[in-house]
């Protein structure tokens, strides 16, 4: 099992989460990287319901600038 998700799908972020409750639910799985760049509502989905769909799984959302 792998202990890091890494998803960037360019707004079909809901369609990965909803698929992937099984490995979201491992006890092996410690982290998410997932890129939310805006396009999501372009597909009719919500990137805000992505974020709460992940706390749900016990995951502490972070931010960070790969700039800085």
């Amino acid at each position: 099992m792998p202990c890091l998700l890494k998803i960037d799908v360019e707004g079909f972020e809901t369609e990965v989460i909803h698929g992937a409750g099984t490995l979201l639910h491992n006890q092996y799985l410690k982290a998410i990287l997932i890129e939310m760049n805006g396009l999501a509502p372009r597909y009719g989905y919500d990137e805000n319901l992505v974020h709460e769909k992940i706390v749900q799984y016990g995951f502490t959302p972070h931010t960070y600038d790969f700039d800085t």
